[in-house]
């Protein structure tokens, strides 16, 4: 979990593109605002708290605070997680990413 508070624009992009042998589920909680651009393959999203992605394995991803406060879950479904770096040209054939947001209660 990571607790982002008001993050400088130099600070922002700070996970590079990065690919794993497991599924993954990230979290985004706020009591305010919490924005993030998140890269999944070649597609990019624009997600604002509260919400919830499913990233699947070996699925080239990574995911950038661009402003506000609150926390970032990553939930990785493995007891051996290992980050690679991506492969220069990987076509994907994993299943697709889900990004819902999270209804308020």
């Amino acid at each position: 979990a990571h607790e982002m508070r008001a993050v400088s624009a130099a600070s922002r992009d700070y996970c590079e593109p990065h690919v794993h042998d497991c599924p993954e589920i990230n979290i985004l909680l706020s009591l305010d605002r919490l924005v993030y651009e998140i890269t999944l393959g070649d597609e990019v999203y624009e997600v604002e708290a509260p919400a919830s992605i499913y990233i699947p394995a070996g699925l080239v991803h990574s995911a950038n605070v661009i402003e506000g406060s609150g926390f970032f879950v990553a939930i990785i479904e493995t007891a051996d997680y290992v980050a690679k770096p991506p492969p220069a040209l990987q076509p994907h054939t994993a299943s697709s990413p889900a990004i819902a947001p999270s209804s308020a209660a």
